[in-house]
């Protein structure tokens, strides 16, 4: 069989496992696989769409199409980073062709965070294996696993680490041949990522996919010994301990639209489509406070209520949030789990709860006006 054929073969089986678990939820691949007629240079795997919506089922042509919202210039926060390091590697014509590589996932089934898969799909082997079948189909020259834990460690069990945290390394065979496939496993790029970070692995995976040098980690301590020094001193750097409004407002300039927040006082302002505000502070130990536009500090939430302010209030405290007069929600950074990787790390976690708030909004308001002063 060609590879469309085989392709085609393993679709079917995909979509009989997903509609037979998907329950009316969506679920997709990425890439539209009936483009690729020849073996990709790279695989790039997440750990499942990061969106969610309801589907009737799908059959093998749909599914092969991938999601056709994706493409090499998609806005997607994890792609860029993917292209900062492959650039700093030397390899990022590899992702902009569309025939040279592909992306997909281990899991197919859409929801808006990777945490909220159930176990029972998780702990599936079959819809593993399915992925593992789509890696020996391919037989890339190189896959790559966005996340080590739910993403790396679930495609291999016990993968090799060659930098501590930062990158790990399996091989996988396929049947009619003696040659592996190297895999590699590196935090999600959806989280913060250091310029270090990105040059040091960009360079690392560069000289691997030309074979520079060998998967071994004493090999890369010793090539790479001042790229990894200097990530390593900036993630010192970057501790908790050390946070400072610059970096807060350098995470808004990588991560947010510059038109959608501004500084405000010396805090970042970032204004949401629905009229309410996110106001983030480096300020004692770092904290988010949301407002509505309408709120003043002599008009508080003491004198003053907004529509819906109680549906409001009740979906920020399951959120984490302190509900008190001078706000509907505030949360310290220190409540955040993402604090103990540093405050870069929060404030990606904050983008995610701002997009969460303006979708609950929407529902709770239903069309009705959303600010008042």
């Amino acid at each position: 069989m060609n590879i469309q054929e085989e392709l085609i073969d393993w679709a079917k089986k995909v979509v009989k496992k997903y509609n037979s678990i998907a329950n009316g939820i969506s679920y997709y691949t990425q890439s539209n696989l009936w483009e690729i007629q020849n073996n990709p240079q790279v695989l790039i795997l997440g750990i499942n769409p990061g969106s969610i919506g309801t589907d009737e089922g799908k059959d093998y042509k749909t599914f092969l199409e991938g999601n056709k919202s994706f493409s090499t210039d998609v806005n997607w926060r994890l792609w860029k980073i993917l292209i900062k390091i492959f650039n700093a590697g030397g390899i990022d014509s590899l992702l902009k062709d569309k025939k040279d590589f592909v992306f997909s996932n281990i899991f197919h089934l859409g929801t808006l965070k990777a945490e909220a898969l159930s176990k029972d799909i998780t702990k599936d082997d079959e819809l593993i294996e399915l992925t593992r079948m789509l890696i020996r189909i391919l037989k890339p020259s190189f896959v790559i696993c966005l996340g080590q834990k739910d993403c790396m460690m679930k495609l291999i069990m016990k993968p090799e680490s060659l930098i501590d945290g930062e990158l790990s390394y399996a091989e996988m065979s396929y049947a009619e041949s003696k040659e592996q496939i190297p895999i590699y496993g590196i935090p999600h790029t959806s989280k913060f990522y250091t310029n270090e970070e990105i040059t040091m692995l960009g360079r690392v995976l560069g000289s691997l996919y030309r074979k520079e040098i060998r998967p071994e980690k004493e090999c890369i301590s010793n090539t790479f010994k001042e790229e990894i020094h200097a990530f390593e001193e900036r993630r010192d750097q970057l501790s908790p301990d050390s946070i400072s409004n610059t970096m807060i407002e350098d995470s808004f300039k990588r991560y947010a639209g510059k038109d959608i927040w501004e500084k405000k006082g010396g805090n970042i302002w970032y204004r949401l489509s629905t009229n309410f505000i996110f106001e983030v502070t480096h300020k004692n130990g770092g904290a988010v406070i949301i407002k509505d536009c309408g709120f003043r500090s002599d008009n508080n939430y003491s004198k003053r209520t907004i529509p819906n302010q109680e549906a409001i209030k009740k979906y920020l405290k399951e959120k984490g949030y302190d509900c008190n007069n001078t706000s509907l929600g505030s949360k310290p950074f220190k409540k955040y789990k993402e604090w103990k990787d540093g405050p870069q790390h929060v404030v990606l976690a904050i983008l995610k709860d701002i997009d969460e708030f303006e979708s609950e909004l929407e529902a709770i308001y239903e069309g009705e006006a959303m600010c008042t002063s």
